[in-house]
């Protein structure tokens, strides 16, 4: 449309309209100068242009606002559709995982489980990994599809649940564990979701009640004791099942305040765990520990017992026990020494002197007090009690002191105190005759009564007592010999020894070992300058360090554990060197020194000491070897 087409529509007259009469005005352009009238006439033209082209503008913008905000509208329409979908093809809700089986059950019975899983998402799981867990006395047992990981816990790889899929599993084991004990059985589900990223977990568990034990347990012990007083655990126990069972071991916790004095049978790792071994059905057993229990007047002292077996590091339980025993007071206290000591370890041979002090810490004299000592041990030599006043039963083993022995005792006032003593000795040498002849102790037991100490309903009359145990420590005998005429190392070189020659001999150390096993046992010695250790032994395999330099010249054998009994009951233990001289000029017409000072250190497993002595030293004076006669000093070069 041209200009003038424009205008014309703009101002289009209606018909017969006449136009309006105007004055000459200079802004007419009938009158105004040709280039003014063209020039207003093109100002005119440029604002009509504008307007419309204006208002296309509007329209296409509004045009374009209107297309921009529908495809905006329409795609986030279509993200809330994909979205929802997405939510509806998944729900960690909708992934079921349950356990089905036995809730109670029979302490060791066999027992099968199945685990259940469903997808019921449209999407399917991937990766899902089962896995079960459980406490340590749940014993897996013929699970062949599953695999271990780490203590208490089983895993099945399941690969992927489609939807709308389930499936099943079994796996099967034992509980042993106390009657009245609740376990829990847990499983799980490790997936991830293909319409999602990231792991989820569905689980469940189950709780299972052990309502009895193939393996009764018990223990006994008084319910009242005076502090500081002998006392016995009795612990019993029975195979109640119809089956053998393997690998038991019995397993004591003390109290606070309880002194290990010795146990029946014999402990076999440390004071608290016993060896049971293969209890066949019907099969029962006893152990007693016996020590002396302290504690604060009126406090209860609890002690646990458990049987049960091992499984790697862990102690698996089938039953367990408690009994408590409380601490009472009496108004006699008795106290014992032995060579100045209330607890201490002693040898074969040594001289024991007993002091035994005694005090009324009531608020009333006592009449009539006793007072008795009862001593135990087969290494006592009773023929060598000796006694101050008082009288000793040799069937019972009880020494006893009364008022006719000290006046004091007929009236023993408040507050007031006593001492009786007397000694006895160890025997110079014990029977080893069985293994089981080792870890002797010697016992005493003081009391002190009065016909006077209250009786209480609830309680039996209160008695103050003291006990002592004394371990005796292990007796061990180093010997050292030598030859040059041995039977295991051949030696070589002139005999007698000769100025700038070499001459070897054989040393044997031999050790015997009674009454204790021992522990890091060794033997080190010094070997004296113009000596050297050459590399022959008997047997190869023993452990001989020589270690040679300016300052040192040392020997050690290391030995390790010695049984009781080595060289009594069987053979000692021996190892066999063999050293090299060069006798000098200056040593002519003497015996030259072999094996300088021996030391033999051990630990005593049983009284816990660690045993050092010293050994002879040994010269080229052999008078155990009968062919060396006097052979021995050295002589001059040829």
């Amino acid at each position: 449309m041209s200009l003038y087409e424009i205008k014309n529509k703009l101002y289009k007259r209606e018909k017969n309209e006449k136009p309006p009469q105007l004055g000459q005005t200079g802004f007419d352009p009938r009158f105004a100068p040709i280039d003014i009238a063209r020039k207003s006439f093109s100002k005119e033209d440029a604002w009509i242009v504008e307007a419309e082209q204006s208002r296309l503008a509007k329209r296409k913008i509004w045009r374009t606002g209107f297309t921009i905000a529908g495809g905006l509208i329409l795609f986030i329409l279509l993200l809330l559709g994909f979205l929802k979908f997405r939510q509806t093809s998944f729900s960690q809700d909708r992934v079921e995982v349950s356990l089905s089986g036995p809730q109670e059950t029979l302490s060791g019975k066999s027992l099968t489980y199945e685990i259940k899983y469903k997808n019921n998402n449209r999407t399917t799981l991937k990766n899902a990994i089962l896995k079960i867990s459980f406490p340590k006395n749940f014993i897996p047992e013929n699970n062949p599809e599953f695999s271990p990981e780490g203590a208490g816990s089983l895993t099945l790889n399941l690969g992927n649940i489609a939807g709308k899929k389930e499936g099943a599993v079994e796996f099967k084991g034992k509980i042993f564990s106390p009657k009245g004990s609740l376990i829990y059985l847990k499983a799980e589900i490790n997936y991830t979701p293909s319409s999602l990223g990231g792991q989820f977990i569905s689980q469940n568990q189950l709780s299972v009640a052990v309502q009895s034990s193939p393996v009764k347990l018990e223990i006994s012990a008084p319910q009242n004791l005076a502090n500081d007083d002998a006392i016995d655990y009795q612990i019993s126990y029975q195979n109640n099942g119809e089956k053998e069972i393997t690998g038991m071991k019995v397993k004591m916790e003390y109290p606070e305040g309880f002194v290990f004095t010795k146990a029946e049978p014999l402990n076999s790792e440390g004071n608290d765990f016993w060896r049971i071994g293969t209890l066949a059905p019907g099969q029962n057993g006893k152990i007693v520990i016996s020590g002396k229990l302290s504690g604060v007047r009126n406090y209860i002292r609890t002690a646990k017992a458990y049987i049960g077996i091992m499984d790697g590091e862990d102690f698996v339980i089938y039953d367990e026990e408690n009994i408590e025993t409380r601490i009472i007071g009496s108004p006699l206290i008795i106290r014992q020494v032995v060579n100045g000591r209330d607890n201490l370890n002693v040898n074969l041979g040594e001289l024991l002197r007993f002091e035994i002090r005694f005090r009324n810490d009531g608020e009333i004299g006592l009449r009539d007090v006793i007072i008795t000592e009862k001593l135990e041990g087969e290494a006592l030599d009773y023929a060598s009690l000796k006694l101050e006043k008082g009288a000793f039963n040799p069937d019972s083993k009880i020494i006893t002191w009364k008022a006719s022995d000290y006046e004091d005792l007929k009236k023993f006032e408040p507050g007031q105190e006593g001492l009786v003593k007397f000694s006895v000795k160890i025997k110079e040498s014990l029977p080893i005759e069985k293994s089981s002849d080792k870890n002797f102790i010697i016992s005493s037991l003081a009391k002190i009564d009065s016909q006077d100490v209250p009786t209480f309903i609830e309680e039996n009359k209160i008695i103050s007592g003291n006990r002592m145990d004394m371990k005796i420590n292990s007796e061990i005998v180093l010997e050292t010999t030598g030859y040059y005429y041995d039977s295991v190392i051949e030696n070589y070189g002139p005999i007698p020894p000769e100025v700038g020659k070499e001459t070897t001999y054989a040393i044997h150390w031999k050790i015997s070992n009674a009454l204790n096993d021992l522990s890091e046992a060794k033997v080190k010695a010094v070997i004296p300058t113009g000596a050297t250790v050459t590399e022959m032994k008997n047997p190869q395999d023993a452990v001989l360090h020589y270690t040679f330099n300016e300052r040192t010249n040392n020997l050690v054998w290391e030995i390790g554990n010695i049984e009781s009994g080595a060289g009594i009951l069987n053979s000692p233990r021996e190892v066999v060197f063999q050293v090299k001289i060069k006798p000098s000029p200056e040593q002519v017409s003497l015996a030259v020194n072999l094996v300088g000072e021996t030391v033999f250190s051990a630990k005593d497993l049983f009284t816990g000491e660690e045993i050092r002595f010293f050994g002879n030293k040994k010269t080229t004076s052999l008078k155990e070897d009968a062919k060396l006669e006097k052979n021995y000093k050295v002589q001059p070069a040829e």
